[in-house]
């Protein structure tokens, strides 16, 4: 086997645990049968070079072709070929798309929403988040929602502010939301969002994940969403989706945001992520929705396939 390139030693690891195969003209790209649907045709495509693999027929697929193999010799020898050593993640990411996470602090004289006051600021940002925003009790709790009674804080009197936190408890963000529909109804603080993953400390990696834009429509799926805080998913979150191996992935952005669909979908595919599209209703963002009615439209999700691949690139030209 040493006389052979490396993509033919690939190859032939490969092909003891999965047989029959078809590779392309420049050899780096190979179709097999899926191990996971045995589909009785070939249909698991791998990309050698990008070390990802993925099935058309019943959407398997992730970063690492040595998990495709059934014994542990093979296995070792694959992830040696690929140079497979996932917590530098040099080799899959771009170093400069991976930033140290920092924390922050919560803004100073924050109170907790939960811990019944009796002054109008509070009764103000309660009923805000009660009849504007239909949370209850019990979300406002879990999420820590919060305000400021300070007349002299300007950047967050009179705001909602939803705090974010990172695995280990750790404040990573917040966004301020004023009760008033004025000009600045959002405040974010400076700080990098591209360097954390939103409501971290809720997520768990191992059960299928949404992603949303913002953090209200994260707190309306409440079923294990991360809000984007915009229209792209950074590379902390495929990251840790490659590493837990999330089964499945909801890309769900806002019915004005279609455009963006397409960008994110490639990203994702690209690292070996399918992920299943959900849309709104016309003129909604999940935001707006009860949980019941996100985790219906969820239920009717769309496959990214050839059809819905041009449907969106359409829409990421024209919109």
């Amino acid at each position: 086997m040493t006389s052979l390139n490396k993509n033919d030693q690939l190859i032939e690891i490969l092909s003891r645990s999965l047989g029959n195969y078809k590779k392309n003209k420049n050899g780096n790209e190979v179709i097999f049968h899926c191990p996971n649907c045995h589909h009785h045709k070939l249909k698991l495509n791998i990309e050698l070079n990008k070390n990802i693999f993925h099935c058309w027929v019943c959407d398997y697929s992730g970063y690492g072709i040595h998990k495709l193999v059934n014994n542990k010799e093979d296995e070792l020898l694959l992830k040696k070929l690929t140079n497979y050593k996932f917590k530098s993640s040099s080799d899959i990411f771009k170093k400069d798309e991976l930033k140290e996470e920092f924390t922050l602090s919560l803004p100073k004289n924050f109170q907790y929403l939960a811990n019944k006051k009796n002054n109008p600021i509070y009764k103000n940002i309660y009923n805000y988040a009660i009849n504007k925003r239909n949370l209850n009790d019990n979300i406002i709790n879990k999420y820590n929602l919060g305000y400021v009674n300070d007349p002299t804080d300007k950047i967050h009197y009179n705001r909602l502010i939803i705090p974010s936190y990172n695995e280990n408890g750790k404040v990573n963000y917040y966004v301020a939301r004023s009760i008033y529909d004025n000009k600045f109804k959002y405040y974010n603080p400076p700080a990098n969002k591209t360097a954390i993953i939103p409501f971290e400390l809720y997520i768990a990696w191992d059960f299928p994940i949404v992603l949303v834009e913002g953090m209200f429509d994260a707190i309306a799926v409440d079923n294990n969403a991360i809000p984007l805080l915009g229209n792209t998913v950074n590379m902390k979150i495929i990251n840790n989706i490659i590493e837990y191996k999330t089964p499945k992935i909801y890309l769900y952005l806002d019915e004005d945001a279609q455009k963006f669909v397409y960008r994110n979908c490639e990203k994702l595919i690209e690292y070996g992520i399918n992920p299943k599209i959900a849309t709104p209703p016309e003129g909604k963002d999940p935001g707006n929705l009860t949980k019941e009615e996100n985790a219906k439209i969820l239920k009717n999700y769309e496959e990214y396939n050839f059809n819905t691949k041009i449907k969106y690139k359409t829409l990421s030209k024209l919109k």
